[in-house]
Order: structure tokens, then C-alpha cells, then sequence
């Protein structure tokens, strides 16, 4: 079920101070499964979410135009998988609880990334009163994300289960994005 979650949606601020560029953001994705199933059976959906800040140097071409940053990264992921018996918010008869197999799981873990963007300007403005430019770029980024640590960390409601096994990452990612960067 997690093998299904692709895809993130997501948001990042940042910024330039003398060609340094730091950055944080936030980013989620889901699946739920796609067949319908019968109204006794468990239903099982993961979701997952990371933490993440960035940290590069970018290197402005003379014109500002187009803005190459590599970087480097850490983010702490979190993937929760559940299930559900029935529909949501159904009445169940305690003897077909206790005889459910009920999966509340979520594996935790810190990575660590490398990577960059290339940015290419598309439109320009200046506000006269306030003295501020703003561009727009529209970009692309990829990069290489690796495990900071060996084991997850698992856990359930009240415990915390150990595993020698590992999450593997799909290591190499990649992201369109959409900048405005405000200047003086």
C-alpha cells in the first residue's frame, strides 16, 4: 500500500541573502484503495508526510534570467498506514470487532537530500510607492534523497516495535516548482 504513494503535493518558502538560499516547506500525499470493497471488509489507506528544510548557494546568471541552486537538505518523513472496518462511522458489533485485524502502523524515519534547481524568469513588476521588484520563475529540480539512520522507527497506539528491516526510498526525485522572488 505504501509502494502507491508517488506523489507528494506541497509548499516551500525561501529565500536569497547575498546569493545563499535557505528554505523550508511542508509536503503530504495519500492512497486509499481503489476497488470498492464490501461493507464487512477492511478498508486500508496510507498517507504520508515530510518536514523538510534546504540549504544552497545559487548562482544568478548577469541578467538574473535563469538561477541555478544546488543544495543540500534534511527532512523528517512520516507514513501512516491504517485500516477501517466497514464505512466510516458505522455501528460494529463488539464479537465482529475483536475478531477484525486491525492495522494501525506508522514508520517514521529522517533522510537526507541532494540536489538543485534551475529557474528561468517569466515575468517581472515594480511598484513605485514601495520600491520593490517582484519575478516570477518557473522551475525544475531533482535531486537524491538517502536514509540518515538504519532501522524506522514503528509504531502503534502505546507501542513502539522494533524491525531489523529497512524503508528503502525511492532515492532519485523530481519537482516542478513556481517562485516570486521579492526584491529592492
Amino acid at each position: 500500500e505504501l509502494k502507491r504513494m508517488d506523489h507528494y503535493v506541497g509548499i516551500k518558502l525561501g529565500g536569497y541573502y547575498n546569493n545563499y538560499y535557505f528554505e523550508a516547506g511542508f509536503y503530504g500525499g495519500g492512497a486509499i484503495n481503489e476497488e470498492p470493497y464490501p461493507k464487512n471488509s477492511l478498508n486500508r489507506t496510507s498517507i504520508g508526510w515530510n518536514i523538510n528544510t534546504s540549504f544552497g548557494y545559487g548562482f544568478f546568471s548577469r541578467d538574473s534570467r535563469l538561477i541555478l541552486t544546488p543544495l543540500v537538505g534534511v527532512q523528517y518523513n512520516r507514513f501512516k498506514y491504517f485500516s477501517q472496518f466497514g464505512d466510516y462511522q458505522t455501528k460494529i458489533p463488539l464479537e465482529d470487532y475483536m475478531g477484525m485485524n486491525n492495522i494501525d502502523l506508522s514508520f517514521n524515519g529522517i533522510s537526507g537530500t541532494v540536489g538543485a534547481n534551475f529557474d528561468v524568469k517569466i515575468f517581472s513588476t515594480y511598484s513605485a510607492p514601495y520600491s520593490f521588484n517582484g519575478s516570477g520563475y518557473l522551475g525544475v529540480g531533482g535531486g537524491y534523497m538517502f536514509n540518515l539512520h538504519k532501522k524506522p522507527w514503528i509504531k502503534t497506539a502505546g507501542n513502539e516495535i522494533t524491525s531489523d528491516g529497512r524503508i528503502d526510498l525511492n532515492s532519485f526525485f523530481f519537482q516542478i516548482n513556481f517562485k516570486i522572488l521579492l526584491h529592492e
